[in-house]
């Protein structure tokens, strides 16, 4: 699709590896989204033949493209703010993962409505489909990755309470329903203002680097809603399809050290749990809250 009206979305997606999602992704955008867009893609060497193909013509076409041609690992948060300072007169941000889909249920306008006229948001976000089984959900079910952030200061645990899309009570704009929540899942449409404002944390690799951006949004004084009215997959490859390099990038233990430092540096806390409905009667929450007692005790007695 050629860019000709001024687009009023900035479609921004970090990618690596995984060849196939992108593909996908941009396909799905160019039959479903009816919003004038322009794509901002970041990617990373190596790149496959279909890829470069894809790259070629959507520079053509007048949307962004940018690989990095480096053999250190470039860190997604570092992307994602490196295409914001390449916007140009976009109003919204939709921060995307390659492994979304969009099909006629996925209504960005929607969300943009919700924002237009909600002045205390700063982002807004529909709800997930799993396509495949994963993310502890089945296949072709409603994720329940929206909810609340209890912090226990005192045991240093942040709680991330999961919600499931059919417990929550709905609030209606201009007939689209929508609630306040803490976080939600990835698929983000972000006020200009606010990404203006908030930035993704560069000290984060890929780790924690979701809801670390909410809470900091959060944090700015702005509103997070999501909408059930908006609907989109997540089609993320079984891990057998997957090459052992890309897992290995994905789940690194620098990534994982780096978001605990952080954590701890920004938000105090030293463990993060994702638990159910009720997280005071979940035995997880219970057992990292007396774990953490005992360590403290022990430290005390040993002074």
């Amino acid at each position: 699709m050629n860019i000709s009206d001024a687009p009023v979305l900035a479609i921004c997606v970090k990618t690596l590896m995984r060849d196939g999602c992108i593909q996908s992704l941009v396909a799905s955008i160019e039959k479903f989204c009816h919003i004038p867009y322009r794509l901002y893609i970041a990617d990373e060497m190596p790149i496959s033949i279909s890829k470069l193909q894809l790259y070629e013509r959507l520079r053509a076409e007048g949307h962004s493209v940018h690989i990095y041609d480096t053999s250190v690992q470039v860190h997604v948060t570092t992307a994602r703010n490196e295409m914001l300072e390449k916007l140009q007169g976009e109003r919204y941000i939709l921060r995307l993962d390659d492994d979304f889909v969009f099909f006629e249920g996925t209504r960005v306008d929607y969300l943009i409505n919700l924002l237009e006229a909600r002045a205390e948001l700063g982002a807004v976000t529909g709800v997930e489909i799993q396509g495949f089984a994963g993310k502890r959900v089945l296949p072709n079910q409603l994720s329940p990755g929206q909810g609340f952030v209890q912090l226990d200061s005192v045991n240093k645990i942040m709680v991330r309470r999961l919600i499931p899309v059919e417990s929550w009570h709905w609030s209606i704009q201009d007939g689209i329903r929508f609630a306040y929540a803490d976080f939600t899942r990835n698929f983000l449409l972000i006020r200009r203002k606010v990404a203006e404002q908030v930035k993704w944390n560069p000290a984060l690799i890929i780790d924690g680097e979701h809801i670390d951006f909410m809470l900091r949004v959060k944090e700015a004084g702005w509103a997070l809603a999501f909408t059930p009215d908006s609907v989109h997959y997540h089609l993320d490859p079984p891990k057998a399809k997957v090459s052992k390099l890309y897992l290995r990038t994905r789940n690194s233990r620098p990534g994982h050290q780096a978001m605990k430092k952080e954590f701890q540096r920004q938000w105090g806390i030293l463990e993060i749990m994702a638990v159910s409905h009720y997280p005071e009667k979940d035995p997880v929450v219970w057992l990292a809250r007396m774990k953490r007692a005992a360590k403290n005790l022990l430290q005390r007695v040993k002074k």
